[in-house]
């Protein structure tokens, strides 16, 4: 397999429960990015990594493989990079193939989406990740001309700078195996970031975010996918 898209989905949510598989627009929220990426048609095997049962058979019913995720994978303190490797892993994925990482809490990213950042893979960029200008300042990234990322050197640099300033989306982490098993980092100095817009990168832990994720869906504003 080349390419692999990983969904790490655990069930014990305490800011809100059961979140994983609440309906948004009369989907499951898991559904809303299996079924973006079976629609981007640039996956070789579409994963889900759970320990719950609930979020396992919603994801199976959105056609997505599912593997069963260790307990010691699933706590609150559970580092997301050891349970990326425990999917490769067990996949038997090979060195010379990727995956995309996707957060099923960031509903809005789209099949077009996903190929815009496969197709910026390459050319001196080891790994893509998705981006959206904005703070936290603390999470600030400065982007390049040639669109690679690199840290805000400071709080008062970003704020002075004439680009702004840029954050990881949790949507949209592209990394190679082999090198995701050497550093066991999402992202590095050649890694190209991918800008999507702050309705594109809603990120839902709390309930006044998966509101709002709600009013864009019932106004029209995003639609859910196919």
């Amino acid at each position: 397999m080349d390419l692999v898209a990983v969904i790490p989905a655990r069930g014990g949510s305490k800011r809100l429960p059961g979140k994983n598989i609440r309906p948004l627009g009369g989907l499951p929220l898991i559904a809303w990015t299996i079924r973006a990426a079976i629609e981007a048609s640039i996956f070789d095997e579409i994963v889900v990594t759970t320990d719950d049962s609930g979020i396992s058979a919603c994801a199976q019913d959105a056609g997505a493989r599912v593997i069963d995720r260790p307990a010691v994978l699933a706590s609150d303190t559970a580092c997301s990079a050891d349970v990326v490797r425990h999917a490769i892993d067990l996949l038997k994925l090979p060195d010379a193939a990727s995956f995309m990482l996707m957060q099923p809490t960031s509903p809005f990213r789209t099949a077009e989406h996903m190929r815009e950042a496969l197709a910026l893979r390459g050319h001196g960029c080891s790994s893509v990740m998705g981006i959206v200008a904005g703070k936290p300042l603390g999470w600030a990234l400065n982007m390049d001309s040639d669109g690679m990322l690199h840290p805000a050197l400071s709080a008062q640099a970003v704020l002075h700078d004439d680009s702004p300033p840029y954050r990881p989306n949790g949507a949209i982490y592209l990394q190679n195996c082999g090198l995701f098993r050497q550093h066991a980092q999402f992202h590095d100095t050649a890694t190209r970031g991918y800008v999507m817009r702050f309705t594109d990168s809603i990120d839902i832990d709390e309930l006044d975010e998966f509101e709002l994720a709600e009013a864009l869906v019932s106004a029209g504003i995003k639609k859910r996918p196919a």
